[in-house]
């Protein structure tokens, strides 16, 4: 009973972390993971690899990894638009029973120039990402019921009947706005929906279980003030059936020469979770560094992102 009720545990927890669709302290760095119509919003093609570890202090079998990886690329058109074509790759594991979901993501964006000033550029896009995930559980361990005899356990008797590995397929929309507000301050807020088509992802073959629709808002600001300072505000907010979860952060952005940029602040995340964090970026090179202090529920969090910008051909 008790591996059952670990599955139990598992499958809620699983839940709670917003149906396969993990949250991330670092969501400015993982734009791919965030929006789809964030695909190709930079000035070149850029490419990130991220993990993501989860510790609980009082159930050591619940703790948490994720990792992936991100690639977008954007394409000039005429008048200053461009699409934006993107990949992702996600991985998440829970548990002694490897609760893992593994799935491959395209995406598309369309940017709409709004703005005729080249210094000054302002974007409305609305991209799409679809994919294929494959939920699946490591049984072995699991104590059933029907194998629970007068004796005691027997586990040459057969389990309950279920499907330790499913594929769905997964459709998310966004849209979003991006650009200078002033001389010195540039934003990017958008919104979007992940699970537009509610998959059925039962492994017991019911078929009522749906992935419910999850609904995502987040904003971010970069306020110049001046050539070698800067202050770096934003918020992320997501809901999904009786659920919420927000972030909210800032950092501290200093130039320290043409090849050289250091972001360091925190934040606050729901569940009464402080964060620090940290970003270098040098030649190209971006790292991404976040730890989130225990929250009241014995949780914390560490977070690693390692990017590369292959170029700023689209932007002058």
């Amino acid at each position: 009973m008790k591996n059952l009720l670990h599955l139990f545990i598992i499958l809620t927890f699983c839940q709670l972390s917003f149906g396969q669709s993990n949250v991330y302290l670092l969501y400015n760095q993982l734009p791919l993971t965030v929006n789809p119509s964030l695909t190709g919003s930079a000035c070149g093609p850029r490419a990130s690899v991220y993990y993501q570890q989860l510790s609980y202090e009082f159930i050591e079998s619940l703790n948490f990894n994720s990792k992936g990886l991100n690639f977008d690329i954007p394409i000039k058109l005429k008048n200053n638009d461009k699409i934006g074509l993107g990949y992702k790759l996600v991985q998440d594991v829970a548990g002694e029973s490897k609760f893992t979901n593994f799935g491959n993501y395209l995406s598309v964006a369309y940017h709409k120039s709004l703005s005729k000033n080249q210094n000054k550029p302002q974007y409305l896009s609305v991209g799409m990402e679809a994919g294929i995930s494959n939920a699946s559980l490591d049984g072995r361990g699991f104590r059933w019921p029907s194998q629970i005899t007068p004796g005691g356990f027997d586990p040459t008797l057969p389990g309950e009947d279920i499907d330790y590995s499913i594929l769905y397929f997964d459709l998310n929309l966004g849209i979003a706005w991006s650009g200078h507000i002033s001389e010195k301050i540039k934003s990017t807020a958008g919104i979007a929906i992940n699970h537009l088509n509610t998959p059925n992802v039962s492994f017991l073959g019911a078929s009522d279980a749906n992935l419910a629709q999850r609904f995502v808002a987040h904003i971010s600001l970069d306020i110049a003030l001046n050539d070698k300072w800067s202050i770096l505000p934003s918020a992320y907010y997501t809901s999904q059936n009786q659920q919420n979860y927000y972030i909210c952060s800032a950092n501290i952005g200093h130039q320290l020469n043409n090849k050289t940029n250091i972001q360091l602040g925190g934040g606050y995340a729901k569940n009464n979770q402080p964060f620090i964090n940290a970003n270098i970026n040098f030649n190209r090179l971006n790292l991404g560094l976040a730890y989130g202090f225990e929250n009241i529920a014995g949780l914390d969090k560490m977070e690693v992102v390692l990017g590369y910008a292959f170029g700023n051909y689209f932007c002058k």
